[in-house]
């Protein structure tokens, strides 16, 4: 939320980005449900269903050819522009991308196609359960409204009763308050040495201790660094461990609706997800410790200035941090469990639809 375009208007956070993810899960999936649901009681009603059915035609064949071209027709609007958009993909100059790149774009698109034909294959199913397509439309969306909205929210609802976490309010709280702990201690080191080693006279001898002082006063920022970074890491430690358990659970839950297994499964191949994410913290983490004790030995270097002049910094030699993006291995192994549902429900459904429609009473 801390600058972004989320702090100056929440409600882009309540309707999220108008992306291609969002076509396909939202407005895609609902033009399978207005192609499929009359698919087959829509014909029954208007008379063309039993119609056909009393020429030689098997109902098997009609029921896979009503498949095959409903399916056709509703990839059309989606593969046009996804290869008219990967052409400019192509040719745009300020884009580079690998390989690795377009074969994850390839497996997106596939979930895609996936996600839709789950969709698809459901209202074939519904629409050869029912008798009545007012029915059948009624009853499609009211799953749709539950896959694509209400499990996916209720799912991280009753993950944060089940499993909840401190807000980040509270994380901060007890770092600023031992770290007020800390400054009262550093405070009373200081006024100790104070105490102990006060500040001669003579300007020699008062130049050896300043680099006495000096010393101290580097050991001194060292040894509070590391108690804040040790406190602070168990504090972090500790959330993060609460956090993975909710959003383990919230992920198992939500998995149950083939929304959540497209936006998953999409992170996953985007890297963009809560694992890359996470996989960014590590590498903060594991940087931190080389920073701090790299910035604490810069402090005690510096020179003071002359008045109104700012001091000098040698950054040439402050260490990098080192960040190795996911391969593409471990993505397609992270998004498999998504793929395997889909086309289960897709395998279920079409099975559902057609054993159904062998049995329809056309009358």
């Amino acid at each position: 939320m801390v600058e972004s375009k989320y702090n100056s208007n929440p409600i882009f956070a309540v309707f999220g980005p108008l992306d291609l993810s969002f076509i396909v899960k939202i407005v895609l999936s609902l033009f399978a449900i207005l192609f499929t649901y009359d698919a087959i009681v829509g014909e029954k009603e208007r008379g063309t269903l039993k119609l056909a059915l009393s020429n030689n035609v098997p109902r098997d064949r009609l029921i896979l050819g009503k498949a095959v071209g409903g399916f056709v027709s509703l990839l059309i609007p989606l593969i046009i522009p996804l290869v008219l958009g990967l052409l400019i993909l192509m040719i745009y100059p300020n884009i580079s991308l690998s390989g690795d790149d377009w074969i994850r774009i390839v497996m997106i698109c596939v979930m895609f196609l996936l996600y839709l034909s789950v969709f698809f294959t459901l209202g074939l199913f519904i629409s050869a359960r029912t008798s009545r397509s007012s029915t059948s439309f009624l009853l499609l969306l009211f799953i749709w409204v539950t896959f694509v909205t209400i499990i996916p929210k209720a799912s991280v609802m009753v993950a944060g009763q089940i499993k909840p976490i401190p807000s980040v309010h509270e994380i901060t709280a007890q770092k600023d308050a031992y770290m007020q702990e800390i400054q009262k201690e550093a405070a009373a080191e200081y006024r100790e040495y104070l105490k102990k080693n006060p500040p001669p006279q003579d300007p020699k001898e008062r130049e050896q201790w300043g680099k006495r002082a000096q010393e101290w006063g580097t050991d001194l920022r060292g040894r509070l660094t590391t108690k804040i970074d040790e406190r602070n890491a168990a504090i972090e430690r500790d959330y993060q461990i609460k956090m993975r358990q909710q959003q383990k659970l919230a992920v198992n839950l939500s998995r149950m609706s083939p929304a959540s297994a497209l936006m998953f499964s999409s992170m996953s191949l985007a890297r963009t997800g809560v694992s890359e994410h996470e996989r960014f913290l590590n590498s903060v983490k594991s940087y931190k410790p080389i920073f701090t004790k790299w910035i604490n030995q810069k402090i005690g270097t510096i020179q003071t200035p002359e008045e109104g002049q700012q001091p000098k910094l040698d950054l040439s030699d402050m260490p990098q941090q080192e960040y190795m993006p996911e391969v593409f291995s471990d993505s397609a192994s992270r998004m498999l469990p998504d793929l395997i549902l889909m086309v289960f429900l897709i395998i279920l459904f079409f099975v559902g639809a057609y054993v159904s429609f062998l049995r329809y009473d056309v009358r």
